[in-house]
């Protein structure tokens, strides 16, 4: 392969997996963020929880 595929190839997949995920994770509104993230917070223990800042 040349470098120019290469990098369509890498470009490709960028965007690729950008499309996927907004498909997947859009929100509305900032409350579907926080939402999702408090869903996520849930799972976690506190011990991981207390390690990320807010």
């Amino acid at each position: 392969m040349t470098p120019a595929s290469h990098a369509l190839s890498a470009i490709d997949a960028c965007v690729h997996g950008f499309v996927l995920t907004e498909l997947n994770l859009s929100f509305g509104t900032d409350a579907g963020v926080e939402e999702f993230v408090g869903e996520i917070q849930d799972q976690l223990s506190p011990d991981a929880i207390r390690i990320w800042p807010s």
